[in-house]
């Protein structure tokens, strides 16, 4: 369990505590997502505890200390085939992409699983046989005629 802590640690971490408390000074201890002590901080109280420790932890800390440390960032070429694409997707486990326009040099929207089902769903009726245009279509044509991407 990542969260419960060995003997040695706990023994480390109330000494932290110990050694920088005293009647006017506090320390905060925090945690990495692996629940180890990240970074402590010694700070004089003030007139409510409770916003201030907020305001101590946002001052000391960038949403980057919450990502893990493997995180995966897919961008996809919108000249990419879409099934390229979705199996792109799928296969790095991640529920959207972001989508580069080579032609502009630059970002151009974000593509997910959801954008797929929905325009599956509108765009191409199970009646209409059109799945081998929708396979060999490129992004760029496909968001042409969906209304579901995000821009960016």
């Amino acid at each position: 369990n990542k969260l419960t802590r060995s003997g040695e640690e706990l023994e480390e971490l109330s000494t932290l505590i110990k050694r920088n408390k005293s009647d006017d000074v506090n320390s905060l201890v925090f945690y990495n997502q692996d629940g180890r002590p990240n970074s402590m901080l010694t700070v004089e109280p003030l007139v409510e505890p409770e916003k201030s420790s907020y305001y101590v932890f946002l001052k000391y800390h960038t949403c980057y200390d919450l990502l893990p440390e493997s995180a995966k960032l897919v961008v996809l070429d919108t000249k990419l085939s879409i099934k390229k694409a979705f199996y792109a997707l799928i296969y790095n486990n991640v529920r959207a992409a972001i989508l580069w326009d080579s032609s502009k040099q630059s970002y151009s929207g974000i593509l997910t699983i959801t954008d797929f089902i929905k325009v599956l769903v509108t765009l191409y009726p199970p009646d209409s046989g059109k799945m081998d245009e929708f396979e060999e279509s490129s992004i760029s044509s496909w968001r042409g005629e969906s209304v579901y991407y995000f821009v960016l």
